[in-house]
C-alpha cells in the first residue's frame, strides 16, 4: 500500500518542527537531505512540534505528513514501532500549543526500488522521468505496480526514484492501521504485486 503526502490538511503550513539544543546539522539541512533521499542522521532530527496556526483544527488530526516524517498520536506510534522499519525510527516529540496532545515522529528511512515503472499505469512523466500519479491510482483510472521484493524487508519505505510524495507500507502495517480507523485522515491506495 502507498500513501499520498497530499491532502487538506498540510502540516507544512500548520506545524513546524524545530530542535532542542545544540544539533549537528540544521533542520534545513535535514529537510534538504530527506527530500533528496539522502541518508539522515536520526539524532540530528527535530525534537519539538509546534502549532503555529490561529486555532487548533478539531478534531486534531492523529496522523499527518511532514517531509519524510510521520507526526503520529501514540496509538499509531505503537503500531508503527512493533513492524521492521528498517532504517527509520520512531521518537517522542515535545509539543508546544498543542493543548494535552502527545506525538511521536516516525521517520522514513527505509529505501527500496521496488516500482514496477514500465507496467504501472499510474504514472505521468515530469522532468523527463516517469513518476507515480497517485490521482489516477485513487481514481481507479490506472494501477501502481511493484516487484515482488517489496514484500521483503522493512514495512515502511520511500523509492529513491518515485516522487518524494509518497510513502509506501506493507500490507501487513496497513492492515494494522486500517484497524485504527485511518481512512477518513490518511487515505491509502492498493499497490499491486508483479506476477
Amino acid at each position: 500500500m502507498a500513501r499520498t503526502l497530499r491532502g487538506k490538511f498540510r502540516s507544512a503550513r500548520d506545524f513546524t518542527l524545530e530542535q532542542d539544543g545544540e544539533c549537528k546539522f540544521s533542520l534545513a539541512e535535514v529537510g534538504e537531505a530527506i527530500i533528496r533521499r539522502e541518508p539522515v542522521d536520526v539524532d540530528s532530527l527535530p525534537t519539538v512540534l509546534k502549532y503555529r496556526g490561529l486555532a487548533l483544527p478539531d478534531p486534531l488530526p492523529r496522523i499527518f505528513p511532514f517531509m519524510s516524517l510521520l507526526i503520529v498520536s501514540p496509538e499509531f506510534a505503537e503500531v508503527i514501532a512493533q513492524f521492521d522499519l528498517g532504517e527509520g525510527r520512531v521518537w517522542p516529540l515535545r509539543y508546544e500549543g498543542l493543548g494535552k496532545c502527545s506525538y511521536f515522529a516516525v521517520y522514513v528511512g527505509e529505501k527500496k526500488r521496488t516500482w514496477c515503472e514500465s507496467v504501472s499505469t499510474a504514472k505521468v512523466l515530469r522532468h523527463g522521468n516517469y513518476v507515480i500519479d497517485d490521482l489516477a491510482a485513487k481514481s481507479g483510472e490506472g494501477s501502481v505496480v511493484l516487484s515482488s521484493s517489496a514484500l521483503k524487508g522493512a514495512d515502511i519505505w520511500v523509492e529513491p526514484l518515485v516522487a518524494t510524495s509518497l510513502i509506501f507500507f506493507s500490507r501487513q502495517l496497513a492492515s494494522a492501521l486500517l484497524k485504527l480507523s485511518i481512512e477518513d485522515e490518511f487515505p491509502l491506495l492498493e499497490c499491486q504485486i508483479a506476477e
